[in-house]
């Protein structure tokens, strides 16, 4: 016999479902939680889906076996078949990924090249359900606020493209944002990242493609593609964000074009030599405190011979030569290497 607490009370936790819980229509709903008529008896009882659902039980075979008899039927068109296992992974996660990772070599061609070219081409007309986070031209100054808008936050993966350079099709704009999608269904289908930490981003900066931006069914900006210093800023916000809203994500630059992935890879590389050497030179500030004293004293004394104040009353002013100067600033810049590193093993040596 079970005695109830000691308050008197009948504990009915374990009776009553948690009404925080997802259920009925709900479940249903939710692409990441429906199985569709792969739910058994007991879980259909228990989680509201009693009639909301054809009486007979499959299993996820079954199901998947139904798929692929409906892509059969589609094997000349292959936009169709990408866009029926779209339609599918937007309603029923579970059973996509068992499908495509089942019949990966006849997938992939569907859910990525050729096929996800000319998805990219027609994104405007086959657009559905909104995937990932459009970043645009228009965000500088609250990207971070866009980000957190992500209803996950433990994302590992950031695939982010410009659409300037989308496969061999040339400037897609925001219609390649099917590269991105296309790409993080691969790293989970193939690498076994789960679907919800990653995080397809489109960098709509505009495009240069001028048909496409005339065209009434883009999704996009409608203005010409962001250039030169005002691009490489909303980038470079766009990647302290990630580092902040998503701390230790993976970012992933996808169809740039070339000069600006160059552009990119040379600021951030810059980027990150700096850090480092801020860090780990701890008294390169006060050499270069003293090195911009050195030019100070420099350029007053230029300014004296200029002026033909060579002589200060017993005192010639000296001249500094273009060789001692850069002695002196590599000499002082040698000497604070030299002491930082010894400093850090020291500060190693006795944490040790």
């Amino acid at each position: 016999m079970t005695l109830p607490p000691p308050d008197g009370r009948r504990d009915n936790r374990s009776r009553e479902p948690d009404r925080r819980a997802p259920r009925g229509a709900d479940i249903l709903h939710d692409p990441r939680l429906n199985r569709g008529t792969a739910f058994s008896e007991e879980e259909r009882e228990a989680l509201g889906l009693r009639g909301l659902l054809p009486p007979r039980v499959f299993t996820q075979e079954e199901q998947v076996r139904r798929i692929l008899a409906n892509l059969r039927r589609l094997e000349e068109r292959p936009l169709d078949q990408y866009l029926y296992l779209i339609d599918l992974l937007d309603r029923n996660e579970q059973l996509f990924y068992r499908t495509v990772i089942d019949n990966l070599p006849a997938l992939l061609p569907v859910l990525y090249t050729p096929t996800v070219g000319e998805a990219c081409r027609q994104f405007g007309l086959i657009f559905r359900r909104p995937r990932g986070l459009y970043v645009s031209a228009r965000d500088r100054g609250r990207i971070r606020e866009l980000l957190r808008n992500w209803p996950q936050r433990d994302v590992a993966v950031v695939v982010a493209t410009d659409g300037e350079r989308i496969l061999g099709l040339g400037d897609l704009g925001a219609h390649g944002m099917g590269i991105a999608i296309g790409k993080l269904m691969l790293y989970t289908a193939c690498g076994g990242l789960s679907p919800s930490r990653g995080l397809p981003v489109m960098l709509d900066v505009g495009t240069d493609n001028e048909t496409l931006r005339s065209a009434p069914q883009y999704i996009g900006l409608p203005q010409p593609r962001l250039r030169g210093p005002a691009y490489l800023e909303l980038v470079d916000e766009f990647i302290e964000a990630v580092e902040e809203v998503f701390p230790g994500a993976l970012i992933q630059f996808e169809d740039f074009g070339t000069p600006n992935a160059f552009a990119l890879l040379g600021l951030r590389q810059l980027y990150f030599v700096v850090e480092s050497l801020l860090t780990r030179l701890r008294f390169l500030k006060a050499g270069l405190v003293v090195i911009l004293g050195f030019i100070g004293i420099k350029l007053v004394l230029e300014a004296m011979w200029e002026t033909h104040l060579r002589h200060v009353a017993s005192w010639d002013v000296p001249q500094v030569s273009t060789a001692f100067s850069l002695v002196m600033i590599v000499g002082v810049l040698a000497i604070v290497t030299v002491a930082s590193l010894a400093a850090d093993r020291v500060v190693k040596a006795t944490q040790d």
